[in-house]
């Protein structure tokens, strides 16, 4: 009598081991078909739009890379600095999910050592910055993505858009970042 109840119980799980398995597969290629139909259909919206070309930074990023570059030139090193860098393109993390969820967000400016490892993130918080509900979740989310990774991120103030007073404080927030990796308090 115990061994058709044993025969059956290694039945079932067989099947439900088989059928989790066949599931996956299922889910797999559902996933494969979607991202081709989403490929398709940004290609077919591409196709049919024209595109015009802009500026990739505002009259206040200008500043602040003015003044960036500034600073890199005074110190007669092999620092370089960038503009609009996607954080996906200098931090990472393994897990697809979590890395989506900062790979498209963006610093206004970069600075680099010469080998283009990333040393310090600088962003322009202008008159524009707050007008949507979300900027500051938006704005925690990058600077908990740059400290987790060990980038020091400088925060600007542009109040009224004043670009000299942008110049200003970004010429001395790399003056005391630079000063302070001298000393090792940034040491990655």
């Amino acid at each position: 009598m115990q061994f058709p109840v044993i025969i059956t119980g290694i039945s079932i799980f067989l099947l439900l081991g088989i059928f989790g398995m066949v599931r996956q597969q299922w889910r797999a290629q559902k996933r494969k078909r979607f991202k081709k139909t989403q490929a398709e259909e940004n290609l077919r919206i591409v196709r049919e739009n024209r595109y015009q070309a802009k500026k990739i930074c505002n009259a206040n990023e200008r500043a602040a890379y003015t003044a960036a570059c500034a600073v890199i030139w005074e110190r007669q090193r092999k620092e370089r600095v960038f503009v609009q860098v996607s954080l996906g393109e200098i931090i990472m993390h393994p897990h697809g999910r979590v890395h989506a969820a900062i790979n498209s967000k963006r610093v206004d400016l970069l600075v680099t050592d010469e080998q283009f490892n990333a040393l310090i993130a600088i962003e322009i918080d202008g008159s524009g910055h707050h007008l949507t509900n979300y900027s500051h979740i938006n704005d925690e989310g990058k600077t908990l993505a740059l400290r987790s990774a060990g980038i020091p991120l400088l925060r600007v103030a542009a109040r009224q858009d004043n670009h000299e007073d942008i110049k200003r404080q970004v010429r001395k927030g790399l003056e005391q970042f630079f000063a302070k990796r001298v000393n090792g308090e940034f040491m990655k």
